[in-house]
């Protein structure tokens, strides 16, 4: 497959999964400390920084989070893509196995957008189906389970409001702690990233 046509494959699998990545459940005992001072985003992030900041619109603010940890993956091997949505507001952060399918490589993404009508009309439609958890002092999140939706999806997702900018963090299902961590991670010990390109 060209690099275009996974471009396109993976921006299509992105919007295919963001609005309903997960259904509700009951969590029950998670309970984290907040930290005490920020850090840099993880170290696979770090090549791209630069170029993330350049796509950021000019009214959002990027978290990424300071560790990542995987259950069945080395994260020194995860190959980070970047699908910036000008028109949308948005920017995503696509963490992915290999570069040959996409759909079948993707381990998860990191979305931060604008405020907009639509970013709302998805974060109202999220909190519905959602389980809500704390994230940090004040800072409500709402978790949506991949196995409990119907039909059931291979995802997992966390969405939350912060800084004015709307975050959606989506793994694979078998990554549920790790994502409650990453979102925890994101919304509580992180530097976050400004648009450098306006």
């Amino acid at each position: 497959m060209s690099d275009g046509l996974i471009v396109t494959a993976t921006k299509e699998l992105i919007q295919m999964l963001r609005p309903g990545l997960i259904a509700a459940s009951v969590l029950l005992g998670w309970v984290v400390a907040a930290p005490r001072a920020t850090a840099r985003p993880a170290e696979i992030f770090i090549p791209q920084l630069e170029l993330i900041q350049q796509h950021l619109p000019a009214d959002v603010i990027m978290r990424l989070p300071s560790n990542i940890r995987l259950a069945d993956t080395d994260t020194r091997d995860l190959i980070v893509q970047i699908y910036p949505s000008e028109d949308m507001g948005e920017i995503t952060v696509a963490l992915f196995t290999c570069d040959r399918s996409p759909h079948s490589c993707l381990v998860g993404t990191i979305s931060a957008a604008a405020a907009s009508d639509n970013a709302q009309r998805q974060f109202i439609d999220h909190q519905a189906m959602a389980t809500p958890i704390t994230l940090g002092p004040e800072i409500q999140g709402f978790l949506r389970e991949g196995g409990r939706q119907t039909p059931p999806s291979r995802f997992s997702s966390v969405m939350w409001r912060q800084d004015g900018t709307l975050y959606t963090v989506s793994f694979r299902n078998q990554e549920r702690s790790n994502l409650l961590r990453i979102a925890h991670l994101m919304a509580t010990d992180n530097q976050p990233l400004r648009s450098i390109g306006q």
